[in-house]
Protein backbone atom coordinates (compact mmCIF):
# COMPACT_ATOMS: atom_id res chain seq x y z
CA UNK A 1 0.00 0.00 0.00
CA UNK A 2 1.77 3.08 -0.96
CA UNK A 3 1.79 6.27 1.57
CA UNK A 4 -0.66 9.01 1.25
CA UNK A 5 2.08 11.33 1.66
CA UNK A 6 3.65 9.91 -1.98
CA UNK A 7 -0.13 10.94 -3.45
CA UNK A 8 -1.11 14.21 -1.85
CA UNK A 9 0.77 17.24 0.05
CA UNK A 10 -1.40 17.32 2.70
CA UNK A 11 0.02 20.21 4.72
CA UNK A 12 -0.16 22.60 0.71
CA UNK A 13 -3.97 21.31 1.23
CA UNK A 14 -4.78 22.59 4.56
CA UNK A 15 -2.43 25.73 3.55
CA UNK A 16 -4.72 25.94 0.18
CA UNK A 17 -7.97 25.92 2.15
CA UNK A 18 -7.03 28.93 4.42
CA UNK A 19 -6.55 30.69 1.27
CA UNK A 20 -10.03 29.58 0.49
CA UNK A 21 -11.46 30.86 3.02
CA UNK A 22 -9.31 33.92 2.71
CA UNK A 23 -11.07 33.95 -1.19
CA UNK A 24 -14.54 33.55 0.49
CA UNK A 25 -13.45 36.48 2.82
CA UNK A 26 -12.78 39.02 0.26
CA UNK A 27 -15.84 37.80 -1.55
CA UNK A 28 -18.23 38.55 1.54
CA UNK A 29 -16.06 41.86 2.12
CA UNK A 30 -17.10 42.80 -1.40
CA UNK A 31 -20.46 42.67 -1.64
CA UNK A 32 -20.98 43.69 1.54
CA UNK A 33 -18.97 46.72 1.75
CA UNK A 34 -19.24 47.87 -2.01
CA UNK A 35 -16.44 50.11 -2.75
CA UNK A 36 -14.48 49.59 -0.12
CA UNK A 37 -12.79 46.42 -1.89
CA UNK A 38 -12.21 45.97 -5.39
CA UNK A 39 -12.30 44.08 -8.50
CA UNK A 40 -8.08 44.44 -7.95
CA UNK A 41 -7.90 42.56 -4.67
CA UNK A 42 -10.50 40.09 -5.85
CA UNK A 43 -8.03 39.05 -8.91
CA UNK A 44 -4.81 39.16 -5.87
CA UNK A 45 -6.40 36.90 -3.61
CA UNK A 46 -7.66 34.13 -6.45
CA UNK A 47 -4.18 34.43 -7.62
CA UNK A 48 -2.97 33.99 -4.01
CA UNK A 49 -5.12 30.69 -3.82
CA UNK A 50 -3.59 29.56 -7.20
CA UNK A 51 -0.24 29.64 -6.12
CA UNK A 52 -1.13 27.83 -2.87
CA UNK A 53 -2.60 25.20 -4.88
CA UNK A 54 0.34 25.07 -7.05
CA UNK A 55 2.75 23.14 -4.35
CA UNK A 56 -0.26 20.53 -3.29
CA UNK A 57 1.25 17.74 -5.53
CA UNK A 58 4.63 16.22 -3.66
CA UNK A 59 6.55 16.42 -6.46
CA UNK A 60 7.04 20.00 -6.63
CA UNK A 61 10.16 21.53 -4.71
CA UNK A 62 10.55 23.71 -2.26
CA UNK A 63 10.66 26.72 -4.39
CA UNK A 64 6.76 26.40 -4.40
CA UNK A 65 6.59 26.65 -0.72
CA UNK A 66 8.56 29.53 -0.59
CA UNK A 67 6.51 31.52 -3.28
CA UNK A 68 3.53 30.35 -1.45
CA UNK A 69 4.75 32.10 1.85
CA UNK A 70 5.64 35.48 -0.10
CA UNK A 71 2.19 35.43 -1.45
CA UNK A 72 0.47 34.68 2.01
CA UNK A 73 3.02 37.57 3.24
CA UNK A 74 1.38 39.72 0.58
CA UNK A 75 -2.48 39.02 1.16
CA UNK A 76 -1.57 39.56 5.05
CA UNK A 77 -0.97 43.06 4.28
CA UNK A 78 -3.61 43.48 1.76
CA UNK A 79 -5.88 41.98 4.47
CA UNK A 80 -4.78 44.45 6.81
CA UNK A 81 -5.38 47.06 4.16
CA UNK A 82 -8.67 45.88 3.41
CA UNK A 83 -9.31 45.96 6.91
CA UNK A 84 -8.41 49.45 7.66
CA UNK A 85 -10.43 50.88 4.49
CA UNK A 86 -13.45 49.01 5.70
CA UNK A 87 -12.82 50.81 9.38
CA UNK A 88 -12.80 54.11 8.10
CA UNK A 89 -15.28 53.97 5.39
CA UNK A 90 -17.68 52.88 8.12
CA UNK A 91 -16.53 54.58 11.13
CA UNK A 92 -16.21 51.44 13.50
CA UNK A 93 -16.49 51.91 16.79
CA UNK A 94 -15.11 48.41 17.50
CA UNK A 95 -13.58 45.34 16.22
CA UNK A 96 -16.22 44.14 14.87
CA UNK A 97 -18.15 46.65 13.03
CA UNK A 98 -16.11 45.55 9.92
CA UNK A 99 -18.07 42.66 9.40
CA UNK A 100 -17.28 39.18 9.07
CA UNK A 101 -15.68 38.73 5.94
CA UNK A 102 -12.27 40.85 7.23
CA UNK A 103 -12.04 38.81 9.24
CA UNK A 104 -12.36 35.80 7.30
CA UNK A 105 -9.30 36.94 5.26
CA UNK A 106 -7.35 37.79 8.18
CA UNK A 107 -7.69 34.28 9.27
CA UNK A 108 -7.91 32.61 6.08
CA UNK A 109 -4.50 34.02 5.32
CA UNK A 110 -3.09 33.33 8.52
CA UNK A 111 -3.89 29.60 8.46
CA UNK A 112 -2.45 29.38 4.81
CA UNK A 113 1.05 31.61 6.00
CA UNK A 114 1.53 28.16 8.96
CA UNK A 115 1.27 25.75 6.44
CA UNK A 116 2.75 27.02 4.25
CA UNK A 117 5.65 28.07 6.61
CA UNK A 118 5.64 23.70 7.65
CA UNK A 119 5.79 22.61 4.07
CA UNK A 120 8.69 24.42 3.34
CA UNK A 121 10.66 23.62 6.46
CA UNK A 122 9.51 19.64 5.51
CA UNK A 123 10.90 20.12 1.75
CA UNK A 124 13.92 21.61 2.79
CA UNK A 125 14.30 18.84 5.33
CA UNK A 126 14.70 16.10 2.51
Amino acid sequence: MEDIRSKVNLVAGIGTIGAIIALIGVIMSYTGFPGCVTILDLVAFCCITLVSAASILPNRTKSYALLSIIAGIFGIILAFVIYSIIADTVDAKSFMDVGMGAWMTIGGMILQIIFSISDYRFKSSQ
